[in-house]
């Protein structure tokens, strides 16, 4: 009776399913799946809606920040606005758009912008108090006034501001753009425009910079080489002077003793003038008149210093406040101006003095040194000469290319262009670019989505329990073969068993009893092959019924499913084979007087096989019960040969015989019965049952029953009556007499 053949059995509840495949690990069932959405859409539909409605929560709550974009254009040639010809294309050298993003996006551009705009104060860009700077400001620990201040503070402003701006180049171009973000559409603008302005403008300070560093060189260079020509000059004047005499004496020529006395004249004429406009200008910034009418030799000079001398004097006399100290302070006024102008006048003219006085001397030793020079002289002193000559114009050329040099740069630093130029300033924006709420709400629903589906198939396949049939067959791998309804039928709304077992002889064609008769017809189709014999006395079918966990509604099934096959004239055996907890006894109302594990406790078969057996009055099936929990071990009873010759004794007198075996879960005796089984029924409690657990009792009824084992799953106290396409069929149930 093992070798069970299931091709038949497949068409009972599914003409496509195969009840005893696999399913494919490594395949995709479409129809799976949307028989899970289907099944789990109240799930789906929930978490979409909480996803969906914590989006909106978030969306609604943002404050709305508008982001504005300024263009900047970087030209990559080098500029000279004094020279355009020097202008070069350097169009080739792409790293120098990058550089200037850079640039663009380093923190002294952004300091900068700080700074213009007074961030430090502004109320969004300011520094806020973190959690644990309130919690030290709270105790004492530290000051608000310090945590908002100083390189922290700023740092903190930096970083928001950084966060603020998106400074990249558009493709390949030289174009970059500069982003700002606030929440305000105006301050948006205002930042883009000030970092590219604050940007441009550092263009131009680094280049002035680089050309007053220039010049600054190039103007200490010239300080060394005039002190090099004034070196050189001295060593020609030396050497004229120390030669003079001689020069004078060979060549006859007493003049030269003449412009040498009119030379150190005009030397010390230009010296005096010099040092006295210096001294006078000092004196004349501190006003003192009384030292400059001293040092200056001029009438006018002395007679306005001492016309302010008595003003003075009568000023003293006539004391404050009064309107004749008013008078005196006017004339005092103009008295000063007037002396200023001529005091101004006198040093002009000191001034132009020292000028003349220099240009003099210039003159007298340019004609002292041609005149030395147009003499017949010794070889070696015009050969010490000339080499002093020529050294002082190698100098002089020297000295006027740095003094253009230096020119140069000074109106390089005037005239300095930037490399960049803003080509699209930045407008105030009318629309927030954050949040987008049509991308946050489709992301979210596309998330929801995801998330409610993974949920769903997490829930079917792993947490929660079975609702359907198609549900069962899927997470457990087995065929379900029926479903059955729950019967509100005890004192208080809840099921007895003596109640549902009688259901099928006091209700034959309510729903219950319709379930438990199919369930049967699937008995029988599962195990039709097995019945061979032509005299109709083949072996009886060993149904084995069974449950995950304990409180499924395994005893009810199993007594229901044997009065039915009573019923149809079938000799039925009914065998309760739990032995730790024996409820065949109570479902059906008996007292037995001898039980299973009594037969089974025997050590010599001295009773006989009808003291063990109680007749079923309403349907006349034969039982063998129990009558009380044991708390020993009973799978070494289960494995006797007593239990052995009592499984082959039954099915040489019985055409059916269901056991009731215990949970598979808690013990380990139905794992043993199950290798004494043609056919395991087990039964899962509607919504209740976990799938974990389910899937671990069909992988345990395998592992001891083998492939010759077949398995069918029953859903039972379903709400509603039966579930699935059955369920359309209710009315009929009711309408039908019972």
């Amino acid at each position: 009776m093992r070798q069970v053949p299931t091709d038949r059995a497949s068409n009972l509840s599914r003409p496509d399913v195969d009840l005893q495949a696999e399913p494919a690990g490594n395949e995709v069932d479409i129809r799976l799946l949307l028989g899970t959405v289907r099944r789990q859409s109240r799930l789906i539909l929930a978490t979409l809606a909480l996803v969906m409605a914590l989006a909106a929560l978030f969306v609604f709550t943002q404050v709305p920040v508008y982001t504005s974009t300024a263009l900047v254009f970087v030209d990559p040639r080098v500029k000279n606005i004094l020279d355009p010809e020097l202008q070069t294309n350097m169009s080739a050298d792409v790293g120098r758009v990058e550089s200037e993003v850079e640039i663009l996006r380093s923190d002294s551009t952004l300091l900068a912008v700080l700074s213009d705009l007074t961030l430090m104060t502004d109320p969004e860009f300011a520094p806020k108090l973190g959690l644990r700077d309130q919690v030290l400001v709270v105790l004492g620990l530290s000051d608000r006034a310090s945590l908002q201040d100083g390189e922290r503070a700023v740092q903190k402003v930096l970083d928001s501001l950084r966060e603020s701006f998106v400074v990249s180049r558009l493709g390949r171009t030289y174009l970059i753009s500069v982003q700002a973000s606030s929440i305000s559409p105006a301050k948006a603008a205002q930042l883009a425009n000030t970092a590219a302005r604050v940007y441009i403008q550092q263009q131009i300070d680094a280049k002035v910079a680089n050309a007053l560093g220039a010049r600054d060189a190039l103007n200490r260079r010239l300080s060394r080489a005039s002190g090099e020509i004034d070196a050189i000059e001295e060593k020609i004047d030396g050497f004229v002077t120390t030669n003079l005499e001689a020069i004078a004496s060979e060549s006859n020529r007493a003049d030269l003793v003449a412009l040498r006395m009119q030379l150190e004249a005009a030397k010390s004429q230009g010296i005096r003038a010099g040092s006295l406009s210096s001294v006078l200008g000092r004196y004349q910034e501190q006003k003192d008149w009384e030292a400059i009418a001293r040092e200056l030799s001029s009438e006018a000079v002395k007679s306005l210093e001492q016309q302010r001398s008595a003003l003075v004097r009568s000023l003293q006399a006539a004391g404050t406040d009064t309107p004749q100290a008013f008078d005196l302070q006017g004339q005092l006024a103009r008295i000063e101006t007037d002396l200023g102008k001529q005091v101004s006048e006198e040093i002009e003219k000191l001034r132009l003095q020292s000028q003349v006085a220099q240009e003099q001397e210039n003159k007298l030793r340019d004609q002292l040194r041609e005149t030395v020079l147009a003499n017949n002289l010794p070889t070696e002193m015009v050969s010490d000469l000339y080499r002093l000559q020529k050294e002082a114009d190698v100098t002089r050329g020297l000295y006027q290319d740095l003094l253009q040099r230096m020119r140069d740069a000074e109106a390089q630093a005037d005239l300095q262009l930037p490399d960049s130029r803003i080509v699209s300033v930045a407008t105030a924006p009318t629309r927030p670019s954050a949040p987008k709420i049509q991308l946050i709400l489709s992301g979210a629903f596309l998330a929801a989505l995801g998330l409610g589906v993974g949920l769903a198939f997490v829930y079917e396949n792993f947490v929660g329990g079975f609702t359907s049939e198609d549900q069962l067959e899927a997470v457990s791998g087995v065929p379900a073969i029926s479903t059955v309804p729950l019967l509100n039928v005890g004192a208080k709304g809840d099921e007895t068993r003596p109640e549902i077992a009688f259901e099928l002889v006091r209700r034959p064609l309510s729903a219950y009893s319709e379930s438990i008769r199919r369930t049967r017809l699937a008995v029988e189709l599962m195990t039709r092959a097995g019945d061979a014999d032509p005299s109709g006395r083949g072996k009886a079918i060993l149904v084995m019924v069974v449950s995950a966990v304990p409180a499924e509604g395994k005893t009810t099934t199993a007594v229901a499913l044997a009065r039915a096959f009573a019923i149809t004239g079938r000799r039925t055996a009914l065998i309760d084979c739990d032995l730790r907890r024996p409820a065949v006894a109570a479902a059906v109302g008996v007292e037995p007087s001898t039980s299973l594990i009594d037969f089974l406790s025997q050590a010599v078969d001295t009773l006989n096989f009808r003291d063990f057996v109680t007749v079923d009055e309403a349907t006349g099936m034969q039982m063998i019960l129990g009558s009380r929990p044991n708390r020993v071990p009973t799978d070494s009873l289960i494995e006797s040969g007593r239990f052995k010759r009592l499984i082959n004794l039954v099915r040489d007198r019985f055409d059916v015989v269901v056991l009731d075996t215990p949970p598979v879960l808690p013990v380990v005796d139905s794992q043993y019965l199950a290798s004494y089984a043609d056919l395991a029924v087990l039964v899962v409690r509607y919504a209740s049952t976990s799938q974990r657990e389910v899937r671990a009792a069909v992988s345990d009824l395998r592992a001891a029953g083998g492939d010759q084992l077949v398995i069918g799953a029953v859903l039972n106290q379903t709400e509603g009556g039966a579930t699935g396409y059955r369920g359309k069929y209710q009315g009929y149930y009711h309408s039908a007499p019972t």
